[in-house]
């Protein structure tokens, strides 16, 4: 599955749970120019009984999953969203189902197993304080 396809099927998620989502959109590749487009800091934001959350959806392809899979400025902007009051989630697509680890729990390891990530990780958790 690609990561596009998994975010659609997120996004249907998200509906179903209420609450109001915007999908960052990529930016399109054009030559000699892409340096000057702003990287897109993550996949979805989403808001839900008035909590902001950034969202960045990974499909995890091996057994593990460690922060290389996200880039820097990548985690730059869930770590300043996570400061400056919202929440920052990162959601892998696994074999079967989802897991959703809050930002700040996924930095604080260095490798996470399929086990790991499977364990009580459900999408409803998004937006919990």
């Amino acid at each position: 599955m690609k990561e596009k396809q998994f975010i659609t099927i997120l996004k249907k998620d998200l509906e179903q749970m209420g609450g109001w989502y915007y999908k960052i959109p990529d930016v399109g590749y054009v030559p000699d120019k892409q340096r000057f487009y702003p990287k897109r800091p993550f996949d979805i934001l989403y808001v839900i009984n008035g909590v902001p959350c950034a969202i960045e959806a990974k499909v995890l392809r091996q057994k593990s999953a460690t922060t290389k899979l996200l880039q820097l400025h990548q985690i730059d902007a869930l770590r300043e969203f996570r400061n400056a009051g919202g929440m920052s989630y990162v959601v892998f697509k696994l074999e079967r189902g989802y897991s959703v680890i809050e930002f700040s729990d996924f930095i604080s390891k260095k490798k996470w197993t399929i086990e790991e990530l499977i364990e009580g990780n459900l999408i409803e958790r998004i937006g919990e304080r």
